[in-house]
C-alpha cells in the first residue's frame, strides 16, 4: 500500500546549508564538543555545569538532563 504524500519541490540549498549565515562555525564546533561531553556524563552536577558555564544555558537548580539527551547545537538561547 503506497503512502499518500505530497511532495513540494525545493529550489536551492535547504535551510541547513544556510546555517552559517546566522551562526559562527566555531560556535557550532564548540557547542557540539561540549554537548557531546555532557551527553555521556552521568554526573548531573557536572553536566549542568557544562551547560551553564561553557554554553551559557539557563538551567534550573534541580534540573536533570537524561543520559544521551541532545540539545540544539546551533541555537542555544542565552
Amino acid at each position: 500500500m503506497a503512502r499518500k504524500v505530497t511532495r513540494y519541490p525545493v529550489e536551492g540549498p535547504n535551510a541547513l546549508w544556510q546555517i552559517y549565515k546566522t551562526v559562527s562555525p566555531w560556535k557550532g564546533i564548540k557547542n557540539f564538543i561540549c554537548i557531546q561531553i555532557a551527553r555521556y556524563c552521568p554526573v548531573l552536577t557536572i553536566k549542568n555545569w557544562i551547560y551553564r558555564h561553557l554554553l551559557g544555558m539557563k538551567v534550573g537548580k534541580h534540573s536533570a538532563f537524561g543520559l544521551m539527551v541532545m540539545v540544539d547545537v546551533f541555537f542555544l538561547k542565552r
